[in-house]
């Protein structure tokens, strides 16, 4: 051996090597997992798709998804609509807002909560609520889950409002349809025919037009 020559000569071995194969596994962070929602601590909530009407479970915190069945997007987040806004259709399973001072006109719009501070008008399909706090008047379909019509607000309608449950603080013009409960409030008041389970009238609120129960007693 060359004493200059540091490197040392590997051994090798005739004998066959007892290590198997394959052996060693992936490690566990390359496995995949069944799905990332069947953890337990993920928070998730269902949503419906706006094409096919599939039901999605995703992350609450989404702020997009994509339909499991068509493929479409589907939008979650809010939605601000203000005076220069030219976005007709909005369907979103998060919250829309007009803002005050706008004037919106034909616009289509599905959501979760639907906040109405500017003046607008077409079709609304909100999955929860709708707070109206500016003067409106309708000529599309509204339905909500729950409607609220603010203290000195006045609301026209061509068609009658269908929800589940109303507060009616200010001035309705037109016909309601509830499964629920209708409350005039004490400075409420509806003129036009009332559908609903139960009909419930404050002191000082003033209903004119007939009232039609659902509920069977």
């Amino acid at each position: 051996m060359n004493a200059g020559n540091c490197n040392p000569i590997p051994r090798i071995s005739t004998e066959p090597s007892k290590k198997k194969e394959n052996s060693v596994s992936a490690p566990q962070w390359s496995l995949p997992k069944k799905h990332y929602l069947s953890d337990s601590h993920i928070p998730t909530r269902v949503i419906t798709c706006f094409e096919c009407d599939t039901q999605n479970t995703i992350p609450q915190t989404a702020l997009s998804a994509h339909c499991v069945r068509c493929g479409s997007y589907i939008k979650i987040d809010k939605v601000i609509l203000g005076p220069r806004s030219h976005r007709t259709i909005t369907k979103t399973w998060g919250d829309v807002h007009v803002l005050a001072n706008s004037f919106l006109d034909n616009y289509k719009i599905h959501c979760q909560n639907l906040l109405l501070e500017g003046k607008i008008s077409g079709d609304f399909q909100c999955a929860n609520r709708c707070i109206i706090k500016c003067d409106q008047h309708f000529h599309g379909k509204v339905s909500c889950h729950t409607l609220a019509i603010m203290k000195k607000v006045k609301v026209i309608t061509s068609q009658p409002i269908t929800t589940t449950n109303a507060h009616v603080f200010g001035n309705l013009q037109g016909d309601i349809t509830a499964t629920g409960t209708v409350i005039i409030h004490k400075t409420g008041q509806i003129l036009g025919d009332i559908t609903a389970d139960r009909v419930e009238i404050e002191e000082g609120g003033v209903h004119h037009g007939n009232k039609v129960y659902t509920r069977k007693y």
